[in-house]
């Protein structure tokens, strides 16, 4: 009777490997991504501006409400000129006003001077933009209605009236002017009455001293 003994080998993983091949795979790897790194094409960056299209809008009256102080300004939709510019010459020309972060308004005095620079022809009239649409300019000359019986009345009544007005503020400005004439007056009187007893006061001082020198 023969007995066959059959052993299965099984690696012992807990066992680590030496440290020569773990430095030749680490070698291998680093040598094989520097090849690949080689071959890898990596693009230069570089930066570049165009010119830039600039479209100059002339300005007329508008209609915004918010308008306290002069007459409201605002762009046109048609174009006066269009043009193009290099970016360095467009960063040197530029308002310095659109750097800050404020919102960008115009004050009651420069709308008026930009509506006074606009040159105007002699048959020209300036332009009102309305909400829908523009108002068309007209040739026609508009007459004032005659002047009538009842509207004569009328402004001899009104002119009546701010005189009546006016001579109530008069009244007025004369009786304050006599009661500030009278205040005056009375300080003035104060006044004196003050520099007596002053006077008197010294005076009394004085005869003290004497007597207390004796």
């Amino acid at each position: 009777m023969q007995l066959s003994l059959t052993t299965k080998f099984r690696p012992d993983l807990r066992k680590k490997p030496r440290r020569s091949s773990l430095s030749s795979s680490s070698r291998s790897l680093h040598s094989i991504s520097a090849e690949d790194s080689k071959d890898v094409y990596e693009p230069k960056r570089r930066v570049s501006f165009c010119e830039i299209d600039v479209v100059e809008l002339p300005m007329i009256l508008g209609d915004h409400p918010a308008c306290r102080n002069g007459l409201p300004v605002q762009p046109d939709w048609d174009a006066s000129d269009r043009y193009s510019i290099s970016v360095d010459s467009f960063e040197e020309t530029r308002s310095p006003h659109r750097r800050s972060g404020g919102p960008i308004r115009i004050s009651s005095f420069d709308r008026l001077n930009l509506i006074r620079n606009v040159p105007l022809r002699d048959d020209a009239s300036p332009q009102i933009i309305g909400k829908d649409e523009a108002i068309p300019n007209t040739d026609k000359i508009i007459t004032p209605p005659p002047i009538t019986a009842v509207s004569e009345e009328n402004t001899k009544s009104k002119v009546g009236k701010q005189n009546d007005e006016l001579r109530r503020l008069e009244h007025r400005l004369d009786v304050a002017n006599t009661r500030y004439d009278m205040l005056l007056s009375r300080m003035d009187d104060l006044e004196l009455i003050r520099l007596k007893e002053r006077i008197e006061r010294r005076r009394r001082q004085r005869q003290r001293r004497r007597l207390s020198m004796i």
